[in-house]
C-alpha cells in the first residue's frame, strides 16, 4: 500500500430555507471581544459587523440565489450556470444499481482520490481508496500532464492493491469543475476554479482524453461517466436514503446540486426522464456584482489578488481555500491599526 497522506472529505448537508428563523439564528453569533475591548478599540466592532452582515441578511441572499437560478433555468444570463448533469435520481432497480467491479477518480483539489468499488446484489461489499497529490507544476502545466498523472496514479493504485491491471474496468470520474455536458460520458471544461490553471483544455473531451491516457499505460479501461462532486455526494446518500434531493459541498470550494423537473429547463439538452439533477455552480454567485453589498474590504482585497479576479465570488466568501487568507488580511489590518502585536508586523 502506498504511503499517502489521508485527508477528510466534505459531507452532504440538507436544510429547508423556508424554516430559517432569522432572529433565532442571529442570537447564535456571539461577539468575540468584551464590551471594554470594543469601547477601547471601536474598529473591532466594525470588523465584527463586516463578517456578520451576510449572515444577518441571509434571507436576502437566499432570494438572490433563487432569482439567479430562475434566470438561468429560463435560458437567461444569470451568474449561476445551472448545468444539466445528464443524471436523474437513483431508482431502486437493476438499471441504476448494477453488480460488478468499478474504478472511480475524484478530482477536485490539490489532492485527488482513486477508488476501487465492488458491488454484489446491488450493495457495496468492498472498497479501496488512495489519495494522491497533484504536483504544483501540473497545476500550472498542460492537459497532457494532467491526464498522464491521473492514468499513472490508477496504474500504481492497481499494483499497490494487488488488483489485476489487465482486467477491464468501467471508470467513473468525479470532476469538480464547471463543465458543458453533452451526455453522461461527454463533457467539456468551461473554466478552471480554485488553484487550477492548466492550459490546453479547449475542445478536450474529458472522458475520451482520460480513456486514451489510461490506454497509454496499458490499462483496459473506459470512462463511462463524468459527474460533478455535488452529484456524487447526492448519489452516495440517495443509495440508502432515496428522498435525498440536494448534494452540497462546503470544502476547498463550495457548490450544490438539486433535483429539478425537466420541463422547467428552457433550451439546451434534456433527458427523457421527468426529473434531472442540476449542477448550480453557485460558487460563481456574485460575479454579476449581486453580492457586492455583502462583501467587506477584505473580500475585495482577496479577490483582486486571486488567481481568477472577479470569478467565484460566493466561493471566495465561504470556502476553506479562502478563509485563511481572509483571516490573514484581517490580522494585517489590525496590526496596521496598532491594535495587536503592538503594531509591529512579524517577519514571518
Amino acid at each position: 500500500m502506498s504511503e499517502q497522506e489521508k485527508i477528510g472529505f466534505p459531507r452532504i448537508s440538507r436544510r429547508d430555507s423556508e424554516n430559517l428563523n432569522s432572529k433565532e439564528d442571529h442570537t447564535r453569533l456571539k461577539y468575540i471581544f468584551t464590551d471594554e475591548e470594543y469601547q477601547k478599540y471601536p474598529i473591532l466592532r466594525k470588523i465584527s459587523l463586516y463578517y456578520k452582515c451576510i449572515w444577518k441578511d441571509k434571507k436576502k441572499v437566499l432570494d438572490i440565489i433563487s432569482h439567479e437560478m430562475d434566470i438561468s433555468l429560463k435560458g437567461g444570463q444569470g451568474s449561476l450556470a445551472m448545468l444539466n448533469t445528464f443524471t436523474s435520481p437513483l431508482q431502486d432497480d437493476s438499471k441504476t444499481m448494477q453488480d460488478g467491479e468499478f474504478l472511480s477518480i475524484d478530482l477536485g483539489g490539490t489532492n485527488y482520490r482513486v477508488y476501487y468499488l465492488k458491488f454484489y446484489k446491488r450493495r457495496l461489499v468492498q472498497s479501496l481508496s488512495e489519495i494522491y497529490k497533484i504536483p504544483s507544476n501540473v497545476l500550472r502545466g498542460t492537459s497532457k500532464m494532467l491526464f498522464e498523472i491521473l492514468a499513472e496514479s490508477v496504474r500504481v493504485f492497481l499494483l499497490d492493491n494487488h488488483l489485476d491491471p489487465k482486467k477491464h474496468y468501467n471508470v467513473g470520474w468525479v470532476f469538480s469543475f464547471p463543465c458543458r455536458q453533452l451526455a453522461l460520458n461527454q463533457s467539456y471544461l468551461l473554466k478552471w476554479t480554485k488553484n487550477f490553471k492548466i492550459r490546453r483544455m479547449e475542445n478536450v473531451e474529458l472522458a475520451e482524453a482520460l480513456t486514451e491516457a489510461l490506454k497509454l499505460k496499458c490499462l483496459n479501461m473506459t470512462v463511462r461517466a463524468i459527474v460533478n462532486d455535488t452529484v456524487g455526494t447526492l448519489f452516495s446518500v440517495a443509495v440508502d436514503q432515496p428522498d435525498c434531493a440536494i448534494g452540497l459541498i462546503v470544502g476547498t470550494g463550495t457548490n450544490a446540486c438539486y433535483i429539478e423537473q425537466s420541463k422547467n429547463m428552457i433550451g439546451g439538452h434534456k433527458l427523457d426522464d421527468e426529473l434531472v439533477i442540476i449542477n448550480t455552480e453557485w460558487g460563481a454567485l456574485g460575479e454579476n456584482r449581486s453580492l457586492d453589498r455583502y462583501r467587506n474590504k477584505f473580500d475585495f482585497q482577496l479577490d483582486e489578488a486571486s488567481l481568477y479576479p472577479g470569478q467565484q465570488i460566493f466561493e471566495k466568501m465561504c470556502s476553506s481555500r479562502y478563509l485563511g487568507e481572509l483571516l490573514r488580511l484581517t490580522l494585517i489590518y489590525l496590526v496596521k491599526q496598532n491594535i495587536i502585536l503592538d503594531g509591529k508586523m512579524p517577519d514571518r
